[in-house]
């Protein structure tokens, strides 16, 4: 609970002392600060397109952005983007997706997307998902005992 240390009433003014450190607020998180990054980047790479109206997705269920082609009016033609966002050296490199996700992705009627995202550098990559899952024949995977499949970083493609 954040607490205030009153110091004094002068007048009718009653000033507080705020801690320094308040040791039970959350802290943000390493994966947060750079999930967040990642995030910026992807809505940028979008924007800067020149053809995408990008919206957030208030509630992460596995869907972190949508995109709308707007060409130059909206055209009801969307995207749903799932970031995956990643610091270190910037190459391309696997990705490891749970196979709920996956299997709302290929019952999914709009193009799931992948980006993965370098959150320093902004360097990104990108794939759409349905087409990497029958491409690559991942339906026994994604439907068997396993909860995990990864998409290699072969499938994936510059941003």
């Amino acid at each position: 609970m954040l607490a205030f240390k009153a110091l004094a009433n002068r007048g009718n003014v009653l000033h507080f002392k705020i801690p320094n450190r308040v040791s039970d607020m959350p802290r943000r998180t390493p994966s947060q600060r750079i999930g967040s990054l990642g995030h910026r980047v992807a809505a940028a790479r979008f924007e800067r397109l020149g053809s995408w109206i990008v919206r957030n997705q208030e509630e992460d269920v596995g869907i972190d952005m949508e995109a709308e082609l707007s060409d130059p009016d909206p055209t009801a033609d969307f995207l749903k983007c799932e970031i995956k966002s990643f610091e270190g050296a910037a190459a391309k490199r696997p990705v490891r997706l749970k196979n709920e996700f996956l299997k709302y992705a290929c019952e999914c009627r709009v193009p799931v997307v992948l980006v993965l995202v370098q959150a320093v550098t902004g360097e990104s990559w990108f794939c759409w998902l349905q087409g990497c899952i029958e491409a690559n024949r991942l339906r026994p995977s994604i439907y068997g005992s396993r909860g995990f499949t990864t998409i290699a970083a072969d499938w994936l493609a510059p941003a």
